[in-house]
């Protein structure tokens, strides 16, 4: 989960800050609670893909090579 908009978030005891990612785990029920102020999250779901990742500007590939390719083929 990424909290990305607001000063603060608390998840049961812990009080989570602007800007923060945290790591939650799929079988445990947890509780979130605002500030008085909007806040935002993002929920990020996902498994281990098992290969590299490579990530410059918007490509996300499996290498330094295959970024440069994409680069060449993106001018």
């Amino acid at each position: 989960m990424l909290f990305y908009n607001g000063p603060e978030l608390n998840i049961e005891d812990a009080t989570i800050h602007f800007k923060h990612l945290v790591e939650l785990k799929p079988d445990v029920e947890i509780h979130l609670k605002n500030s008085a102020e909007i806040g935002r999250i993002m929920w990020l779901e996902g498994e281990p893909i098992g290969a590299p990742v490579a990530m410059r500007g918007p490509f996300v590939l499996n290498s330094d090579q295959e970024l440069n390719t994409a680069f060449v083929r993106y001018r």
